[in-house]
């Protein structure tokens, strides 16, 4: 849903001539936040990416859930930390969401803090989520047993183009690798979430919500 609204919003904006026609994740003559930072765009992507800042960090809080339930019986369970992260992630994005567009250094400064906080959060929470389906592998308790290593694989490529993302602003000016980086890494970090929600689905993960009523005693 992410990756697809940010499409849609870039289509927006080139169709409006603020942004080249090009395949960015490919060509990068584009960055996400300028393809989605102008009139009428970024009214469709606060819209909609507000509301999605709030469901990943319901996100993070279910796949705690998630990997407890998979933990039960094995003699150990993920802590907060890999919630408590997540949903950090999800708070600076929807900063990033809110500050999009708006002008003044210090509105610039607060997008730009949130989000380089927002992925590096995000990617260090799915970490974390890799690290215990990785040891629930070795233990046989996780389903679909492929679901660690794809992740693994998928994590190991994010590092890549992050580190290539840092070593060619050292040594270049030009954003082109930078928005191809930025795109492909945008695209592999909500893979990781498609993913996992397969892995919610082959695993019959499931929550239950109860309400308890409690009834006041009968006057004698």
């Amino acid at each position: 849903m992410p990756t697809l609204l940010v499409c849609i919003t870039y289509l927006v904006s080139a169709s409006h001539e603020l942004v080249p026609w090009c395949f960015p994740i490919v060509d990068g003559c584009t960055s996400i936040s300028r393809a989605s930072r102008n009139p009428p765009a970024i009214f469709l992507f606060r819209a909609f990416m507000l509301p999605i800042s709030l469901l990943l960090a319901i996100y993070w809080v279910f796949s705690l859930a998630w990997l407890r339930q998979l933990c039960t019986g094995i003699g150990k369970k993920p802590s907060l930390s890999m919630a408590a992260i997540g949903v950090a992630g999800a708070v600076l994005f929807a900063m990033y969401v809110t500050f999009l567009g708006s002008e003044g250094a210090t509105y610039q400064l607060l997008r730009r803090f949130g989000a380089s906080l927002f992925y590096g959060l995000t990617f260090l929470a799915q970490l974390v989520q890799v690290y215990w389906l990785t040891a629930l592998k070795r233990e046989s308790a996780v389903s679909p047993v492929w679901l660690p290593t794809t992740l693994s694989w998928l994590a190991m490529a994010m590092l890549i183009a992050a580190l290539a993302s840092l070593a060619i602003s050292g040594i270049s000016r030009s954003y082109e690798y930078n928005n191809i980086a930025e795109w492909n890494f945008t695209l592999m970090l909500n893979a990781h979430f498609v993913l996992c929600a397969w892995g919610w689905r082959e695993s019959g993960f499931s929550l239950q919500l109860a309400c308890k009523s409690h009834r006041g005693r009968d006057p004698a």
